[in-house]
């Protein structure tokens, strides 16, 4: 499947999955370079974002850490 981001021809795997079934076109690394940029544009609205969804689930963000804490990978 071609990237309409990229223009790079790629894997079905290396596309997202909407809910309605359909693929969305740019790739998972054009779409990743395009959040890594929002988010160090706007580094406020990035932490809030990261609050605000941590304050939505706090159960799963806390088994989260425990089980980083608890891994091997620091």
């Amino acid at each position: 499947m071609l990237c309409t981001k990229c223009n790079v021809e790629r894997a079905d795997s290396d596309f997202y999955i909407l809910k309605n079934g359909k693929v969305r076109k740019p790739c998972k690394v054009c779409i990743r370079e395009k959040n890594r940029g929002w988010r160090a544009d706007n580094p406020e609205k990035a932490r809030a974002a990261v609050k605000n969804a941590e304050a939505k689930k706090p159960e799963h963000y806390a088994a989260k850490r425990k089980e980083y804490y608890h891994s091997d990978a620091y």
